[in-house]
Parts: structure tokens; sequence; C-alpha cells
């Protein structure tokens, strides 16, 4: 739980001082051993696509696909600035989604690779798996996800041809309606590839 604290000094627009108290349970709503404090620090605005918005404050950040092509450091050898932390995965894993799905389904010749677009990281992935494509012997084409209906419609009329298969790359829009699709990949009987395990089960 995140609390701001108002009427505190800030050094600029992007930055506000706030208290974080972390308080874990297990699933049956007993608290863990470990609850956490911190009160207060200073927080950093960090974009959804355009990297960090301060240049000053030391900067974390978790679960990024592409940090370079999301401006958050320079390069991943020499992240420069102020700003290090974690990628979901290096790229190259992207090409063996499609392996794995001519493993899984050895029929499909045609597979549609579910993305966020307007992103550095749904760009890259994409590009990925198409210079694979050739040699695993799949045509892929790109469905590029904006919302629930569109979605289902899509996934609906690329499964009108036989011998498909989908990829869901990863990005917060698939994430976001990975019930939708793995509903619509049953339904329509299109095996599949998930980049994370958090896509790979229904959840209601």
């Amino acid at each position: 739980m995140c609390r701001p604290e108002l009427g505190g000094p800030s050094s600029g627009p992007d930055e506000v001082d706030l208290a974080i108290e972390m308080d874990g349970r297990t699933r049956d709503g007993q608290p863990l051993l470990v609850a956490i404090n911190i009160a207060p620090i200073r927080l950093v605005m960090v974009t959804g696509h355009g990297g960090p918005a301060c240049h000053t404050i030391p900067i974390v950040f978790v679960i990024v696909p592409d940090p370079v092509g999301s401006g958050f450091v320079e390069s991943l050898s020499q992240p420069g600035a102020n700003a290090t932390g974690f990628m979901m995965f290096e790229y190259n894993l992207c090409g063996k989604w499609l392996e794995l799905l001519k493993e899984i389904a050895p029929s499909v010749t045609h597979a549609a690779v579910l993305r966020d677009a307007g992103t550095a990281a749904g760009v890259g992935q994409f590009a990925v798996i198409q210079s694979v494509a050739p040699s695993v012997g799949i045509d892929v084409s790109p469905i590029d996800l904006r919302g629930p209906a569109q979605i289902d419609r899509v996934i609906a009329t690329f499964a009108q041809r036989p011998n498909g298969g989908m990829i869901l790359s990863a990005g917060a829009t698939g994430a976001a309606n990975a019930n939708l699709i793995i509903a619509a990949a049953a339904r329509y009987k299109l095996p599949g590839i998930h980049s994370t395990a958090f896509c790979c089960c229904r959840r209601d």
C-alpha cells in the first residue's frame, strides 16, 4: 500500500514524498512473518515508454522487456546515467517461442503473434520471431492488441484458416486480456505459446 505524504518538499513535478507500508499475507489471510515500513522516501515517476523522467535520483526498474528501446538505459553492458534494473528475458528467447509452437503442434504452418505494437518491446519481439520463421517453417503475422472486442474479433478471423497457431508476446495489453485470449484460443482450437507463466492459466 502506498500512501502519499502531502505538503512535503519535492524537487520537481515528477517527484513526490511517499510513505510505503508493505503488508504481506498468506492466501488464507494470515500475516506473513515480515512486515516493512519505509517512510518517507522520495519516489520518482517513471513514464511508461519514455524512460525515467528524472535523471538524478537512483532508479531501479523491474519487469521491463526492452530497457534500451524504452529509453531506461543507454545499453545493457553500460546502462549509464542513474537507472538500472531487471529485464523480463533476453530477446533471443522470443525465437524459441516459435520453435516450441512447432514442437507441440507440428501441423502448424502459420502463426499469429499478439503484441503491443505501440511499445518498443512489442515491435522488437516480433522482429526476432519473424527472423527465425523461415528456418522453423511457419509464416508469422502480427496482431496488434487494442481492446477486448477487437482481440476476440481478430482471433476469430485468424482462426478461419486451418493449421494456425498463436504466440502471445510480453506486454501489458496481452496480460490484461489473458483470460479472453486463452478462452478464444480454446474456442477456436488454436495451439498457443505464452511469454510468461502468468498468462498460461486462466484466472477467474
